[in-house]
């Protein structure tokens, strides 16, 4: 699940773990639906994204704020169709590489990816008339 169950989230493409839980509806499958407000406040576990203090995190909360330290945008309203950071993470000197590291995670299947318009188009339009020739 992403930050998007919440309507005013600043975050709502984060993803998000939860523990899993099942309402046993095989067990009765004339029961009414579950109510699946308490598991998901109750079995939240993160958001994936990279933080300097990772226990923000650790509240469902975090998407509605979406406060970051030292945050840089991983995704882009431009190219992405959506803004998203992550913290970026010093790499502690001593290792083989130097400077910083930021990630986060996105569910690609809620959103579709529809090229309007873009740098490519002009050679999708040329291929397109190749072939048609």
């Amino acid at each position: 699940m992403d930050g998007s169950i919440f309507k005013d989230a600043k975050n709502p493409h984060v993803v998000g773990v939860w523990k899993s839980w099942s309402p046993k509806l095989a067990e009765n499958p004339t029961a009414v639906a579950p109510d699946y407000g308490p598991p998901k406040d109750q079995n939240f576990v993160t958001w994936l994204t990279s933080s300097v203090t990772p226990a923000v995190l650790a509240t469902r909360e975090w998407a509605r704020s979406g406060t970051l330290a030292n945050p840089v945008d991983l995704f882009s309203q431009k190219s992405d169709g959506f803004l998203l950071s992550g913290s970026k993470i010093e790499i502690k000197p001593g290792l083989p590489a130097a400077g910083a590291v930021a990630w986060t995670l996105v569910q690609d299947a809620t959103r579709a990816k529809i090229n309007v318009a873009g740098p490519e188009q002009a050679q999708r339009l040329c291929v397109f008339r190749q072939r048609r020739a």
